[in-house]
């Protein structure tokens, strides 16, 4: 599974050249527009187990010079044992005489081979980290490791707090992350410039060395860029055509040579799109409904049970014909709330000739 979540963010400010018509009113710190990637490391649920303050400080030689008020920080990890047993039916019982803080070997049940009996229930271990699952129609599709996100209720955001940004990367005008590629740690990101946007190769050096070649695709303005359904292939679109290419190291190796962007082009013409109007108000109305519940500023949606309203509006979403009609019916569901700054416009219109 995937070990790694990147991202850009234009987090860092800086503290001088500030200009605002309020004047000396103005906050000092403001933001750059450049942007650095980031990364943010992913522990899986048995990783975390595995792996924390409490198991390290057993499992050391000595326990003196502070060691058990260091391995103390650590006690709150013991709350993923409840999540994963919780989201995990692979793991059996503990036993009753099994406690955590009783002593060495009864520590030992953060062990992976404490998590199950080879009579009760299947090892842990035999558990892959991601694996596929096939659908109804038989097609496979990926399932996703579980994440620990840190202890439950954890007002320190330690899980958001191990994010770091990568140096060897520079700042720039970054607007879209792609991805890494399946077989190499190179990242895919696209960066805007007068004369269009660019697709930049940040390839890694070898090992010792952490330094960072950056490539990119001159001479061309990218017009779309996208991964493919299945994640195996990029999707890009030139004036030369859709092109495509595997997203491995050879595949992205043959795109930067392709100097002409002619190569893997895909043949377009014939091709379809269906489109389902029905469907489309349908989602854009629960996008809308879920967007009010999640980020509304009262939590108790102004005392109105918020499912109900979604059953109330439904049915006229079903009847909505036109994209005005559907704008007519979000305006009353958001109106229940009875609150400022809750707007609905733009999308798209059928204009007359």
């Amino acid at each position: 599974g995937a070990t790694a979540l990147f991202f850009l963010s234009d987090r860092d400010v800086v503290l001088s050249g500030a200009s605002s018509p309020w004047g000396t009113r103005a906050p000092s710190p403001s933001f750059s527009g450049e942007k650095y990637v980031y990364t943010l490391p992913l522990q899986s649920l048995k990783d975390s187990l595995s792996f924390n303050e409490v198991n390290a400080f057993i499992r050391a030689p000595y326990g003196g010079g502070g060691a058990m008020e260091v391995s103390m920080e650590g006690i709150k990890e013991l709350d993923l044992i409840l999540e994963l047993m919780a989201s995990s039916p692979a793991i059996g019982p503990i036993d009753g005489n099994q406690t955590v803080l009783n002593s060495a070997t009864s520590t030992a049940l953060l062990d992976q081979s404490n998590l199950s009996s080879e009579n009760d229930v299947e090892n842990f271990d035999n558990k892959p980290t991601n694996s596929t699952e096939a659908s109804d129609d038989g097609h496979q599709f990926i399932v996703d490791t579980p994440i620990s996100f840190g202890p439950e209720k954890d007002v320190g955001l330690s899980f958001a707090r191990t994010s770091f940004r990568i140096d060897s990367i520079p700042s720039g005008d970054y607007v879209l992350l792609v991805s890494q590629l399946l077989n190499d740690p190179s990242l895919v990101v696209v960066s805007s410039t007068p004369s269009g946007f660019v697709v930049n190769i940040f390839a890694t050096s070898d090992y010792p060395s952490d330094g960072i070649e950056s490539v990119s695709v001159e001479g061309a303005s990218l017009d779309f860029i996208e991964l493919s359904t299945d994640g195996h292939y990029l999707i890009t679109l030139f004036s030369t055509g859709l092109k495509v290419s595997s997203l491995t190291a050879d595949g992205i190796t043959a795109f930067m040579q392709d100097a002409s962007l002619d190569k893997n082009i895909a043949d377009a013409e014939g091709l379809h799109l269906s489109i389902w109007p029905a469907l489309e108000y349908e989602m854009m109305y629960k996008d809308a409904w879920r967007m009010l519940r999640d980020y509304f500023y009262d939590p108790s949606m102004a005392g109105l049970e918020w499912d109900r309203i979604f059953d109330r509006y439904l049915p006229l979403v079903e009847r909505c014909s036109k994209r005005e009609e559907l704008d007519d019916v979000l305006r009353q569901m958001a109106g229940e709330l009875s609150a400022l700054h809750v707007f609905v416009y733009g999308g798209e219109y059928n204009i007359p000739n």
